[in-house]
């Protein structure tokens, strides 16, 4: 039976330097100059490699904490965590991801699940202990270079990179699969918003061409654009010196079309299986398992709950 999703923005707000929510926080808005999109002018095409010589990886280790000061901030008093939240998950983006690409590749992750107060919570391993990254993260210089400053201006090719700050939305997205629905709250950074119609793009580069990044990454771009709200992909070519020569505008809705192998709707009912199986077997608060997955198997084990420590104790000791 098919699934439907629903995908829904909910809230936004900017996530500060130290992880608390800046409630209301707005996305920067997309550079539109024309002269920035398809074959570039050699004048206008854009060096990532440059504002990298103080860079400093200030992003990291965001797993819940501004969602959880988010939440805080916007949930009504003397309420309870479930009415509050009106949900059947909390997770990231991350685990969406990894479930829907299980239905087309072997897939190797852990994930702990555990109920709090009538909802359940999933991190994977690997955004419990993320540090910052020893790379150059090109993208965050091509995602400068494809927006507007606070003032509503360009960013100077050589203005420094910085991801300390950054705007996140908050998704309250449901999977319905006959008489069943599953509901599911993450948070995610919003790369950008074009000013005419108001709508969410995702921002991305590659040195791939079209043919290569549609078999290699076109499913991972395509589930991070769909449940990241995004209406188009602004996609970057780059050449091997890491300068961008092309620039061209992929609406989301349109990748499943193209030349690809893989199928939505395989992916979301993978989705809504793997959850409705954590749903069934945590059914009473303080229940925990471990989830992994090992090439095309995947496993669920029982866990004990005092190891799920990513739940914040001082957040849930907000709600009764």
């Amino acid at each position: 039976m098919p699934v439907k999703v629903d995908v829904k923005i909910i809230g936004t707000y900017k996530k500060l330097k130290d992880k608390s929510a800046e409630v209301g926080g707005l996305p920067r808005l997309l550079n539109e100059d024309p002269h920035r999109f398809g074959l570039l002018e050699e004048t206008d095409q854009m060096d990532l490699k440059k504002g990298w010589e103080e860079f400093n990886d200030e992003g990291y280790g965001d797993t819940f904490d501004s969602l959880f000061d988010y939440i805080r901030k916007t949930s009504k008093k003397r309420t309870s965590l479930e009415k509050a939240l009106g949900t059947d998950f909390v997770l990231t983006r991350r685990i969406l991801l990894l479930f829907a690409k299980k239905s087309v590749y072997k897939t190797f992750y852990v994930i702990r699940a555990v109920r709090r107060n009538g909802v359940i919570f999933l991190c994977d391993e690997v955004s419990e202990n993320k540090g910052p990254s020893v790379m150059r993260v090109y993208g965050h210089k091509f995602e400068q270079y494809m927006t507007l400053n606070r003032v509503g201006e360009p960013y100077d090719e050589d203005a420094p990179v910085v991801n300390s700050e950054y705007c996140r939305a908050v998704f309250q997205t449901s999977l319905a699969c006959g008489n069943e629905e599953i509901k599911v709250m993450y948070s995610e950074v919003v790369k950008a918003e074009d000013k005419g119609k108001g709508k969410v793009v995702a921002i991305n580069e590659t040195s791939l061409d079209l043919k290569t990044w549609l078999y290699k990454r076109s499913l991972g771009v395509y589930l991070q654009s769909y449940f990241g709200g995004s209406s188009y992909i602004v996609k970057g070519t780059t050449n091997n010196d890491n300068v961008v020569y092309k620039v061209d505008k992929i609406p989301t809705e349109e990748i499943p079309k193209m030349n690809v192998f893989w199928k939505p709707q395989a992916c979301f009912e993978k989705v809504f299986d793997i959850l409705q199986e954590i749903k069934t077997r945590l059914e009473n608060d303080d229940d925990a398992i471990v989830i992994r997955s090992v090439g095309w198997d995947i496993s669920y084990e029982p866990e004990d709950a005092r190891k799920c420590d990513f739940v914040d104790p001082e957040f849930l000791r907000k709600f009764h």
